[in-house]
C-alpha cells in the first residue's frame, strides 16, 4: 500500500510565509528607527505652523482639513525609507545569507513565497501608516480644532501604501539586478 505525500494547501503555505516574514520584519531594529523618524517628521508637521505663528506673533488659524491635506506627514522621503527598510533584505538578503534555501526546498512555489513576502510588507506598512494617520488626526484636532472629512482617511491610507509600493517595486528590482 502506497501512501501519498500530503502537501499543505496553498493558503496554509502562504500564511506560514507571511507569519515568517512578519516576525522577521518585527525583529528589524531598522524598522523601529524608521518608525521613530516618521513620528518625528509627523510631529514636526504638526507643530511647524504653531512655531511659525508664534515667531510671527500671529494667531494660529483653524485648519479643518489638516488631517486630510497632510496625509501621513512623512513625505516622499518617508515613503522611500519605509519601503527600503521593509523589503531591502526580503529576497536578496536571504539569497546572500543562504536562509532562502530551506524555504525554497519546501513544497511551496516561488510565487507563493514572493506573494507572502509582499503581503507581509503590506501588513507592516498598513500598521505603521495607520498609527501615523491616527496620530496626525488626533494631533490636528487638538491643535487646529475639529477636523472635517475624516471619512477620507482610509483613502489617504491606501494612497500612502500604494505610493510606498512604487518604491518597494523599485527596490526589489534593484536588489534582483544587483
Amino acid at each position: 500500500m502506497t501512501e501519498k505525500a500530503t502537501h499543505p494547501s496553498w493558503i496554509t503555505s502562504f500564511l506560514a510565509i507571511v507569519r515568517y516574514e512578519l516576525l522577521w520584519n518585527i525583529r528589524k531594529k531598522k524598522l523601529y528607527g524608521v518608525v521613530a523618524i516618521a513620528f518625528a517628521l509627523a510631529t514636526l508637521e504638526l507643530f511647524l505652523r504653531v512655531i511659525l505663528s508664534n515667531v510671527a506673533n500671529q494667531p494660529l488659524s483653524a485648519d479643518p482639513n489638516f488631517a486630510i491635506n497632510t496625509g501621513t506627514g512623512i513625505g516622499s522621503l518617508g515613503f522611500f525609507l519605509f519601503a527600503l527598510v521593509t523589503v531591502m533584505n526580503s529576497i536578496s538578503g536571504e539569497f546572500e545569507s543562504g536562509t532562502i534555501v530551506p524555504l525554497l526546498t519546501k513544497p511551496v512555489s516561488r510565487t507563493t513565497v514572493f506573494l507572502g513576502k509582499m503581503f507581509a510588507a503590506f501588513v507592516t506598512l498598513l500598521g505603521a501608516f495607520t498609527v501615523l494617520l491616527v496620530y496626525l488626526a488626533l494631533g490636528g484636532s487638538a491643535i487646529y480644532e475639529a477636523q472635517n472629512n475624516l471619512h477620507l482617511l482610509p483613502i489617504v491610507l491606501l494612497g500612502s501604501i500604494v505610493s510606498t509600493f512604487v518604491w518597494v517595486a523599485i527596490i526589489l528590482a534593484i536588489g534582483a539586478l544587483s
